[in-house]
């Protein structure tokens, strides 16, 4: 078992220091895998990935419980205040945490990490796999992977510029602090731009409405 590596969002001069809104590590359990990821371009990485029922949830931690009790995995996390995960105790998740670097660079000096919950329970099973209960991506740019609803994204180039969340049926510009609600009822979430820093690091996430403490 290895734990996902530390990692950080990068920043020039002295806000290299500011701690990123949206930070996971996965620890501990045999249940839990870490493999490395060269997808042939320039951005290489890792994906640390578990499987378990929630069985408890704090403002920095999730914890996983496999099928033996002694396999817990813990989530170590820093998300927006607005995100509250207590309605997926007791639920069976599995949890991604992918981590990109450019090539050539350490793996500590991480350009780009994304965390993604996603439900395993067999009741929820769909052609995409369960339901994305969230998907929080910091790094250089927009994450290039497809959330809820088929959704992508897209940053714009100016440096104070909104990002662009776009589904099959629409597309959203935000700009950072902001947030949308798309989709209804079951399949209702919340389009989060966080925040975007000089150096170009952007924070954004796509939550289940149920997650979304915010009114």
């Amino acid at each position: 078992m290895l734990d996902s590596r530390s990692w950080k969002c990068p920043e020039p001069g002295t806000d290299n220091e500011r701690a990123p809104r949206v930070h996971a590590r996965l620890e501990g359990g045999s249940s839990a895998f870490v493999c490395p990821v060269d997808d042939g371009t320039s951005r290489r990485g890792t994906i640390a990935s578990a499987e378990g029922v929630v069985r408890n949830v704090a403002d920095d931690l999730l914890e996983l419980e496999g099928h033996v009790a002694a396999s817990r995995v813990t989530l170590r996390l820093t998300l927006p205040r607005e995100i509250d995960l207590r309605p997926l105790e007791g639920r069976r998740v599995r949890v991604t945490v992918r981590e990109a670097a450019l090539a050539g660079r350490a793996w500590r000096k991480a350009r780009a990490q994304t965390l993604t919950i996603q439900g395993s329970d067999d009741r929820e099973r769909t052609a995409l796999g369960g339901t994305i209960w969230i998907t929080a991506h910091c790094g250089l740019g927009a994450g290039a992977e497809a959330g809820p609803l088929g959704m992508t994204t897209a940053l714009s180039n100016r440096s104070d510029g909104p990002l662009v969340f776009g589904t099959s049926r629409l597309k959203c510009a935000v700009n950072p602090g902001e947030h949308v609600r798309v989709g209804g009822g079951d399949a209702e979430y919340v389009m989060y731009f966080v925040e975007r820093r000089p150096n170009g690091v952007a924070t954004y996430l796509v939550a289940h409405a149920s997650l979304w403490s915010a009114r």
